[in-house]
């Protein structure tokens, strides 16, 4: 179906997720960090989604989110992911092109309809490639 990167530091979280969207019929692909996941889309710019965790050490998610918008990946819609919340964290997430932004822990109801909000959207707001 579609292509998903998650990308956080816990390696639970990940495996939970990457277990969770497969049975869903997605591909999915891991990154422990914001750092990784540039690196994975500089190798492979083709994904539907990412799914960005916000708290990572080295680089936060914000500056990820930051940094994918500079390099031109501004057609990848992100959903991001933290237990940190705060008006100003919603707010600076949606700044930076966040479709949706998920407190954590979520139910895994609120995390597909997340996802399939996403993807309609995407696909009437974004050009295909």
């Amino acid at each position: 179906m579609k292509r998903i990167l998650v990308v956080d530091d816990e390696a639970d979280v990940r495996e939970a997720l990457v277990r969770l969207l497969s049975a869903q019929g997605h591909t999915v692909e891991e990154a422990s960090d914001g750092l990784e996941a540039l690196e994975f889309l500089r190798r492979d710019p083709w994904m539907d989604l990412v799914l960005l965790d916000v708290m990572m050490p080295e680089m936060d998610g914000f500056e990820t989110l930051r940094r994918l918008r500079d390099l031109g990946y501004a057609r990848i819609p992100v959903i991001v992911m933290t237990a940190r919340f705060s008006p100003l964290d919603v707010a600076h997430a949606h700044d930076f092109g966040a479709y949706v932004f998920i407190r954590k822990p979520f139910e895994t109801a609120e995390l597909l309809n997340a996802i399939q909000y996403v993807f309609k959207e995407s696909s009437t707001t974004l050009p295909s490639v």
